[in-house]
């Protein structure tokens, strides 16, 4: 039934958690989303993980593996996970120049003669993560297309991206922690490094305590740490020991500030001083444009599994439900399920104004023409259907009632939500779905908008190729 969303509900809905405190910068173009993700490499202390569907050896690749080949002779451990299928035209020589470089690389989901059906499979996610402090995802590649740094013609496709920094940064680490273990290459896993205490020092009482945010296997809430300011020893619980590989007991603390300057607390984990209360470790480095409205409430939605899409799809079939007054969805790729073409005519027919901008110019006609032999009964129903013109829409983005968003990697179609492993984030936060919904807004002012009068009076050459490719609609 429609309602209002909360944090209970949603937790409910997809059996995770929300991380408090964390800081959000929207993304909204390819050159600024690049320019800040290199500007947050280049100050890397420790590691940097990236997994990324498409890597392309093109000038913004080569820029990006220059970089990190820099980080790696100043003592940084990085690691790259790329998707066999999507970075298919990158060539061995460049993956073997990283690797003799100390780059740490892993391909997923290659071929196997032996199972070649497990082909189907990709790893959809666009993730960086700095020192498990600082997290990029969104929908953007590694390649010219999408930073437009060396595009001379053409503009960069259009696509959302969000940087965070907060505790959130540690649970979406420990997905790349599992991604990494099953697709890696050597190396120890990221997060088993030194790290500072740097962001305890401005801490006011005497007594706090360490709280991690909640991923699988750690109850949220739990302490983990506890932190004393005075001469006492920082110490590590057998909890905290299994989930980053960290010695247990206490720790020798510097006598100057009273903390350790070696331990294995990750700088971004959050820090409470009282039940309930949380403050976003190393929150004030973040950048221009954060949210004005402070720390946020941001739940990670890592799919990686069958579970965890059926997860995915349960939470996008509750959000469709529980809107009131508006759906609106930024897909690249559209081919949506029966059950989810019904979920979003009833939304119409309950009086929630359910928009979707959809490719106009695309890189997939194939996926297109699939999509749009929907077109009509979600037409008639009073969904509103935009294209986007000009530049290729990627963006994948879903702001309902202007107070819960979900950004990440995910797009509306079966490929994403039945075989994919995707990378998204979702905010509880009215000021930045308000953001999101303007950036909406303006994409709309560069869109076209089809109507069901247009939709009927279509080249019948258009009509062919919808019904020849709606026979694989549930296979995009």
């Amino acid at each position: 039934m429609p309602g209002d969303f909360n944090p209970h509900d949603i937790e409910r809905i997809y059996q995770g958690r929300f991380a408090e405190g964390a800081l959000v910068e929207l993304l909204s173009t390819g050159r600024d989303a690049f320019q800040k993700i290199f500007d947050a490499v280049k100050i890397a202390r420790r590691f940097i993980c990236l997994e990324f569907y498409i890597y392309r050896n093109d000038e913004t690749g080569l820029e990006l593996a220059s970089l990190l080949k820099q980080k790696v002779r100043e003592g940084v451990k990085v690691y790259i996970l790329y998707d066999h299928f999507g970075s298919f035209g990158t060539p061995r020589s460049f993956w073997q120049d990283l690797k003799a470089s100390g780059v740490l690389v892993g391909a997923s989901y290659g071929f196997k003669i032996t199972t070649p059906l497990k082909y189907a499979h990709r790893d959809h996610r666009k993730l960086i993560i700095v020192d498990g402090e600082t997290v990029f995802t969104g929908g953007l590649n590694i390649a010219n297309e999408y930073s437009g740094f060396h595009l001379r013609k053409n503009r960069p496709w259009r696509d959302t991206g969000v940087i965070l920094k907060g505790p959130v940064a540690l649970s979406i680490l420990e997905s790349f922690r599992k991604s990494w273990k099953i697709w890696g290459r050597g190396g120890a896993l990221p997060g088993e490094h030194s790290v500072s205490h740097s962001f305890l020092k401005g801490l006011s009482g005497r007594h706090a305590a360490l709280r991690f945010p909640g991923s699988p296997g750690i109850e949220a809430g739990k302490t983990i740490a506890s932190v004393q300011t005075g001469p006492d020893p920082l110490v590590i619980n057998p909890l905290m020991a299994a989930a980053y590989g960290a010695p247990s007991g206490p720790v020798a603390a510097d006598p100057g500030t009273g903390f350790t300057g070696g331990g294995t607390v990750p700088d971004a984990m959050n820090v409470s001083t009282g039940p309930g209360s949380y403050m976003a470790g190393a929150a004030s480095e973040i950048g221009a444009g954060a949210s004005e409205n402070g720390p946020l409430q941001v739940m990670p939605i890592f799919a990686g599994s069958g579970k965890g899409r059926r997860r995915l799809r349960r939470l996008l079939y509750f959000s469709m439900n529980r809107a009131r007054k508006t759906i609106y969805v930024s897909t690249a790729y559209f081919a949506p399920s029966w059950r989810m073409l019904e979920i979003l005519e009833a939304a119409a027919h309950r009086g929630v104004d359910t928009r979707l901008l959809l490719q106009g110019a695309t890189d997939a006609p194939v996926v297109r023409y699939a999509a749009m032999s929907c077109y009509k009964r979600l037409l008639e129903s009073g969904v509103r259907i935009f294209h986007y013109m000009g530049q290729v829409l990627h963006a994948k983005t879903y702001v309902f009632d202007g107070k819960w968003s979900i950004v990440g990697s995910a797009n509306l179609d079966f490929q994403s939500l039945r075989w994919n492993d995707e990378g998204n984030v979702g905010i509880l936060d009215a000021g930045f779905g308000n953001s999101l919904g303007r950036l909406f807004e303006e994409d709309l002012g560069r869109s076209e908008e089809i109507t069901l009068t247009k939709w009927k009076a279509r080249p019948f050459s258009s009509k062919v190729k919808e019904k020849v490719f709606s026979v694989f609609r549930t296979r995009f």
